[in-house]
């Protein structure tokens, strides 16, 4: 038996024997074995009885989780409201401009439907014609850019948790990584995946001007890269940063990089353009359309070379060219934008001409950093344009900023906002009612508002810019729905086009005129929907039955097989002692009285009928097992269900079948009548079937919980608080057997050293 002090987490080195040669520890480990043997006996009564309590715990949710499922008004498979047994078929001929679906206040009828029209939203839609061909080249003269490398494990990837790689950023518990590029803070939680942390910092990129991409290299390397806008005022700066998120070794393996370089190129000559940015300079002359422009070199003519700007100045000089040459200083590139007119009204009119380049400064890694060649239409309009370069490309100008309005509310965008942004942030707005869009593939914009209906209006002020000209008054559409029903037309008018009428919902989906022959529409009830939920209902409830009579029938072999102590445990397998807890556990409810009670209970509520239905479970083919069956000791209680009984009884009298489940009889205190009672000699009950069960399964789990939950867990900390005394005394009978050895062994020792002493006064030897 090991020392008392070992339950306390520390142990005390002792020596003993020394002058009397006894072992002690053997001998107060005997003194102590009757104590060891009443603190192992409370340990096998504390676990027999949390064995108890997890039984408890997991038949009382059982029970719980099948009540709260199908006995509850809110469950998710409730079979105790009226749709559960009032589901309606809606046959109708294949058309696609109605839908119509039966609800469970519906009626088994027959209609036509003669015609149909669908509500719209009041709208307002602008083609802008931009589809003029347009030429980027050379867009990153500077851009900040730097990449990372972090090592994974096995199986890891885009999906794993910053929570997974703590350890490589450096975060203590509870720590969350953070960060700041270019001012804005981003704070991802533990849970975020790496391509959340992707996400994230794109989703600030108009902020920060730097987008995150994300690849795994290599098998096992994953690659972060942050790279900022194209321009001269490129940059990335990473601070506040938690962990080690940014180490040339650990987090995401790189370093802060920054470029804040300010270059005027239009003021260069292409020969220190070339220069300073390492570009090839590979001729003296391009062409646009059937126009040659040349470019001094002053090794080689003497002459005073020109500048960018010149050079441009030559090219939109020139009608041959019939092209605008400009250069954005903010994001490094140079465009190239044939020539466009006005229409009467001062729009700009579609101009899909080809722009024809050819010569050494259009190629790769060239000046321009365009190829040669014809190019066409690749100036449309992207969601991805500012709305500075959207109406630019338009033809109109506008400032740093600007306001427009939609259904009388008023918004402010700077113009670097990209058309994607300002369309997200007006389509989230939900006070405006309104959602606007741009469709590449008509090239136009659209406003329209989010309710359909001719009473909601329409109106916005401030898109011209876009091609939208300021509009008010704009309405839609009601829906429209003509039928006839036993020789009676009408036409019905709605905002919406769902709606519900006569117990069916109709979902007009198009425009369509049926004919005088109609679209013929049948309701008709659907039974097979209330058999499945009833179904359902049965199998759950045989499994819970079934988890309840194993309990309350399970053979015990505990006497022979009692808890393991520890000392025990250790002595044996982990497969050796799984097999004894086992057979220690078995038996740990049987005969167990509220269990018992509810089977029995359960039984027989099923033999009553309900009240004025006069019906029974065995009416609608709900029955038990026989008890002179073979499988009665395995399924008694489980519950079998014959389909085509219930379902000639729902057909026969649907809301007798509803009423006989789901009835809630009152006693004359108001209370739930589940009580049975004797009328002309046949066993009545005042509440339905299901109300029953469910008063029967809440009064077992308020007993479970208030009685024997209850108790065993008061039992459990009983059985703590007597060990726990049980060790203190323990612990002070044992510190006081070894205080009684010690002072033997040092007596013994005094009379060792006195003996030696006088030996030595006269002159013996203590050899001889």
């Amino acid at each position: 038996m090991a020392s008392i002090n070992n339950l306390y987490g520390y142990s005390t080195q002792r020596i003993t024997g020394l002058s009397s040669g006894m072992d002690t520890e053997t001998i107060v480990n005997n003194l102590m074995a009757s104590q060891q043997a009443k603190l192992d006996k409370l340990f096998q009564q504390k676990q027999k009885a949390q064995w108890k309590y997890d039984a408890y715990t997991s038949i009382n949710t059982s029970v719980s989780n099948l009540r709260n499922s199908y006995l509850s008004i809110l469950g998710d498979k409730t079979l105790m409201k009226g749709p559960a047994y009032n589901a309606y078929k809606v046959t109708m001929d294949v058309n696609s401009a109605v839908k119509v679906t039966g609800t469970a206040s519906a009626l088994p009828t027959s209609f036509k439907i003669l015609a149909a029209s669908k509500a719209t939203a009041a709208s307002k839609t602008a083609a802008v014609n931009s589809q003029q061909t347009e030429l980027k080249g050379r867009s990153q003269f500077l851009q900040a850019s730097v990449t990372g490398s972090l090592a994974l494990e096995a199986g890891q990837g885009f999906n794993t948790t910053i929570d997974d790689l703590a350890t490589q950023f450096g975060l203590e518990d509870g720590e969350n990584l953070s960060f700041s590029i270019n001012g804005e803070t981003f704070t991802f939680e533990r849970t975020d995946t790496m391509s959340q942390v992707m996400t994230k910092i794109n989703e600030k990129s108009s902020t920060t001007g730097v987008t995150a991409g994300l690849v795994i290299d290599g098998g096992n390397m994953l690659k972060l890269s942050l790279t900022g806008m194209t321009g001269t005022d490129s940059k990335i700066d990473l601070s506040n940063i938690t962990g080690i998120a940014f180490d040339t070794e650990k987090g995401f393996g790189m370093t802060n990089a920054q470029v804040t370089k300010t270059v005027d190129v239009t003021s260069m000559t292409f020969e220190d353009l070339a220069e300073k940015f390492g570009l090839t300079l590979n001729g003296s002359s391009f062409k646009i359309g059937t126009e040659t422009f040349s470019l001094t070199r002053t090794f080689e003519t003497g002459d005073v070379p020109k500048t960018v700007q010149e050079v441009m100045d030559e090219v939109n000089a020139s009608d041959q060219a019939g092209v605008t040459m400009s250069y954005d200083k903010t994001k490094g590139s140079f465009t190239l934008r044939n020539k466009t007119t006005t229409d009467s009204e001062g729009k700009n009119a579609t101009n899909t001409a080809a722009i024809q380049v050819e010569g050494a400064l259009f190629g790769e890694n060239s000046i321009f950093g365009v190829e040669e060649g014809s190019y066409t239409d690749s100036g449309s309009l992207k969601r991805t344009d500012t709305i500075a370069d959207a109406a630019r490309k338009l033809g109109n100008t506008v400032g740093d900023e600007i306001t427009v309005k939609v259904n009388n509310k008023e918004f402010t965008f700077k113009t670097s906002t990209t058309l994607s942004s300002m369309m997200t942030a007006l389509n989230q707005d939900k006070d405006i009612q309104a959602s606007f869009s741009y469709s590449e593939m008509t090239d136009s914009f659209q406003i329209a508002n989010t309710v359909t209906g001719s009473a909601a209006e329409l109106s916005f002020e401030g898109f011209a810019f876009l091609g939208l000209q300021d509009a008010s008054g704009l309405v839609g559409t009601d829906a429209k729905l003509t039928v006839e029903r036993e020789g009676i037309t009408k036409e019905i008018t709605q905002a919406s086009n769902t709606f519900t009428l006569d117990g069916l919902t109709f979902e007009v989906t198009g425009t369509k005129d049926f004919g005088a022959e109609g679209l013929s529409v049948n309701v008709e009830r659907d039974y097979q929907p209330t058999i499945d939920a009833i179904k359902g209902f049965v199998e759950d409830y045989n499994k819970m039955v079934g988890e309840l009579t194993t309990k309350y029938y399970e053979k015990s072999y505990s006497r022979a097989y009692p808890p393991l102590t520890e000392e025990q445990r250790a002595a044996l397998t982990e497969d050796e002692a799984e097999k004894w807890d086992e057979k220690a556990m078995s038996g740990i409810l049987r005969n167990d009285v509220t269990i018992g009670g509810l089977l029995g209970s359960l039984r027989s509520s099923l033999l009553a009928k309900v009240g004025d239905t006069g019906l029974s479970g065995s009416d609608l083919g709900i029955s038990t097992v026989s008890w002179s069956s073979d499988t009665w000791r395995t399924e008694q209680g489980k519950l079998t269900l014959d389909e085509d009984k219930l379902m000639s009884a729902l057909k026969e009298n649907p809301n007798a079948v509803q009423e006989y489940f789901t009835k809630i009889s009152t006693d004359a205190n108001g209370n739930t009548d589940t009580t049975t009672s004797t009328e002309n000699g046949k066993s009545t009950a005042g509440s339905g079937l299901l109300v029953r069960m469910s008063n029967l399964f809440s009064n077992f789990n308020r007993s479970m919980s208030s009685q024997n939950i209850f108790n065993t867990q008061k039992s459990i900390n009983e059985y703590t608080g007597k060990m726990s005394d049980l060790v203190a005394k323990m612990a002070e009978k044992e510190e006081s057997l070894w205080a009684k050895y010690s002072q033997m062994e040092t007596a013994l020792t005094e009379l060792q050293s006195q003996s030696n002493w006088l030996t030595a006064q006269l002159g013996l030897s203590t050899n001889s």
